[in-house]
């Protein structure tokens, strides 16, 4: 028989009822020793159950924190409980004594662990060679779940990490969904009465892509897998999708009149079209209209308690640098790009590839001014 771990509907209550049955069977038939081993096998199917749903809820809750301005009460019990459970000693002994499940328990600690200490690059590569090696010990469903989680890793990695961690996660959650997609994973459970995409997971896709620069690939997903969005999203998302593709081909008129149509009634819409907006504003050189959004979207970080301190704290970064930009872009040259620079390269905010690639054809505008100007002067 296959062994697969289910990652939402653990098998382990299934295996622990069955070792149940088992007791009531060699009880009655007086094998105590094959009734011992029965009853340990019915308190450690429990504890693998508790440990894996323990690391998807630790991991949640962390995720939720950093996006979403949850309360910072919730889950205390869980992060007591976690911070006085030696979590690493329970692993070893799960090791040393080759207990068939560890390698599943090894895979949901490290994929807990790269979220919560994002500089440490070895828990998220073990994660992922590990579930890679280990694949055949879950269900469809489970490995759903477990290279989402792959993905939250990476994000969490993007939001805390350094320039060098974020561009090779941003590559690798591009990667993740190519797989995910080859692999045909993007449904939770093909067996579900209306087995559609996620929006969150759709929107993920668009946006790893447009920011790897894979267009073509982009306009090709977005042509083959809207229909599997539910039907009230597609419009939106498309609208969406499409908008980044017309906007890495300087098409900005064009996702301009398509970013505008998409509404917002998802979260993450209502700051990623501001976002998208801005970068068209800058490109089409519309600063009243620019000035005008980054008053808007300053108002709406600082009302709007459901964002995060460091959600706000990023897209705030951004808009600090983005005005300063296109102030310069449009003639304020008291305005620094060395000091920009030389900020921008210890911290981390939202669209921060962007702004650098901006910054750096303002300095090479400026080089070649300067070049330009040394030139009329030796002919004078």
């Amino acid at each position: 028989m296959k062994m697969e771990i289910d990652a939402e509907w653990s098998l382990f209550n299934i295996r622990r009822n069955l070792e149940w049955e088992k007791c009531s069977f060699y009880i009655t038939r007086d094998k105590q020793q094959e009734f011992a081993k029965c009853v340990v096998k019915q308190g450690e199917y429990p504890i693998y159950n508790f440990l894996i749903h323990l690391f998807h809820v630790k991991g949640t809750l962390d995720i939720n924190k950093d996006v979403f301005n949850t309360d910072s009460k919730a889950g205390n019990l869980i992060n007591e409980f976690m911070k006085n459970l030696d979590l690493e000693n329970v692993l070893d002994y799960l090791k040393k004594n080759s207990f068939e499940f560890y390698p599943v328990m090894e895979i949901y600690y490290n994929s807990l662990m790269s979220r919560l200490d994002v500089n440490n690059e070895s828990y998220f590569r073990n994660f992922k060679e590990l579930l890679m090696k280990n694949l055949h010990l879950f269900s469809r469903a489970a490995k759903h779940s477990l290279f989402l989680d792959m993905q939250n890793c990476c994000t969490t990695r993007i939001k805390h990490g350094n320039l060098n961690v974020n561009m090779e996660s941003r590559k690798e959650v591009f990667e993740i969904n190519k797989y995910i997609l080859k692999e045909g994973l993007e449904k939770f459970d093909e067996f579900e009465e209306r087995h559609y995409i996620q929006l969150a997971f759709f929107r993920n896709v668009v946006v790893s892509a447009g920011v790897v620069g894979e267009i073509d690939w982009l306009e090709n997903f977005l042509n083959k897998y809207i229909i599997e969005l539910a039907p009230e999203h597609r419009k939106n998302l498309y609208n969406y999708g499409m908008a980044y593709v017309c906007f890495e081909r300087g098409k900005f008129e064009k996702s301009l009149e398509l970013i505008t149509r998409v509404e917002y009634e998802y979260f993450y819409f209502r700051v990623e079209v501001k976002t998208v907006q801005l970068r068209i504003f800058y490109e089409l050189n519309l600063f009243e209209q620019a000035n005008s959004l980054v008053d808007t979207f300053k108002h709406f970080l600082s009302k709007n308690k459901s964002l995060s301190p460091l959600y706000r704290k990023r897209n705030s970064i951004f808009l600090n640098y983005y005005i300063q930009l296109f102030k310069y872009k449009r003639g304020d040259h008291s305005i620094s790009l060395k000091r920009i620079e030389s900020e921008m390269s210890t911290i981390t905010f939202e669209c921060k590839s962007w702004t650098l690639r901006k910054l750096s054809e303002l300095e090479e505008n400026v080089t070649k001014n300067e070049t330009r100007l040394r030139g009329q002067a030796a002919n004078c």
